[in-house]
């Protein structure tokens, strides 16, 4: 079994119960008394994980290291699944729009197989950019912008004649528009290509309308990764519009570079030292150097990379915890008393706090 076909099996982490005791057969002692570094040297053929067990002071801990072998063939992946990874990846690196359009597909798909076919090509997208910013010096090759506001605001006429300006002077910008859901067939329901026609005529940008399915504050847990796939795909500007109701600012602040609200004019703020008019394009290009004077300023100080490694954090626990919400949901001690109890919290015959321990109760005993 190679690292791609665990990497399908346990996507999240990989278990090694058990496998040590048959790769664990080579052992070698340190100089330090009531210590032992077990090697597993049969793990070669496993380039996904390395094993080091260590026992000081009579107590047996252990460390594990993951390593993504996106190089080796893939054993878990059928040939049909094998090809499409591969055209995905080898498309999306030469700057297909089409190869893009389907990978986001992919990793928005709830699919059990299908998300665990876009982890792996994420794995190898991830490899990619990685290489790709050790060339540019470990800096960042894309400049993340969250853009929010209150409905009515000009969030995508600003962004359309931004955008433009944007392609006009080299860039590759690309939109995430996050849309909200049609409760009927759960896709998107404002349609941003719609408001940005010129932009999206533009073969240098992409708008991708990214359907929130009911996530509150509007930004998806697929948001995240799509910026990832974009900045593989060339893109050096990336543009995340949310909803603007009020949480996904706190949301999408944890996945750019810059936050940028948007208020229309009277909108409370006396102290706007700029007004923007993006039909005339006055003031975008003005805006557009205080946002590059942001960025270098961030980069010099070295924050820009320490913020980004705090946000790949922060989605891992958003990730789990998404996860874990659905796990209790679905579980089959709890699934059938989870609408007896809410009734019951709406009805006032139980506190929320009293009908959550319940809950918590009968999922712990069956777990």
């Amino acid at each position: 079994m190679n690292a791609s076909s665990l990497l399908l099996r346990f996507p999240h982490y990989c278990l090694l119960k058990g496998i040590w005791k048959t790769y664990f057969k080579s052992f070698h002692s340190s100089s330090n008394p009531g210590s032992v570094f077990p090697y597993a040297h049969e793990f070669s053929s496993v380039p996904m994980c390395c094993t080091r067990w260590m026992l000081p002071s009579q107590r047996l801990k252990r460390g594990l290291c993951y390593q993504a072998a996106i190089h080796q063939p893939t054993e878990g992946l059928s040939d049909k699944e094998q090809r499409l990874i591969d055209k995905l990846h080898s498309g999306l690196i030469q700057g297909h729009r089409a190869c893009l359009a389907e990978a986001i597909t992919l990793i928005e798909s709830t699919h059990s197989r299908k998300k665990e076919i876009a982890q792996v090509l994420l794995q190898k997208v991830l490899s990619y950019h990685r290489e790709q910013e050790q060339l540019n010096k470990g800096k960042p090759l894309a400049f993340r912008v969250g853009l929010s506001g209150p409905p009515g605001a000009g969030k995508s006429t600003f962004i359309e004649c931004f955008g433009k300006m944007l392609t006009e002077r080299g860039h590759k910008v690309s939109v995430l528009a996050v849309d909200p859901s049609s409760s009927t067939s759960g896709g998107s329901l404002l349609g941003d290509k719609t408001r940005m026609t010129e932009l999206s005529r533009d073969m240098n940008a992409y708008i991708r309308p990214s359907p929130t399915r009911g996530t509150l504050g509007g930004v998806t847990r697929t948001t995240n990764e799509a910026i990832l796939l974009c900045e593989g795909g060339g893109y050096d500007i990336i543009l995340v519009e949310t909803v603007g109701v009020g949480q996904s600012e706190f949301a999408v602040a944890d996945m750019v570079d810059m936050f940028v609200l948007l208020l229309p004019p009277a909108g409370g703020d006396e102290l706007q030292v700029m007004r923007i008019s993006a039909k005339t394009g006055e003031g975008i290009s003005d805006m557009w150097d205080k946002m590059t004077e942001f960025r270098d300023l961030m980069l010099r100080s070295s924050e820009l990379i320490a913020k980004r490694r705090k946000q790949q954090k922060v989605w891992m626990w958003n990730v789990i915890q998404e996860n874990m919400l659905d796990h209790f949901r679905s579980h089959l001690a709890v699934r059938d008393k989870i609408p007896l109890l809410e009734e019951k919290v709406l009805s006032g015959v139980l506190s929320p706090g009293l009908a959550a321990d319940l809950l918590l109760k009968s999922f712990k005993e069956a777990s």
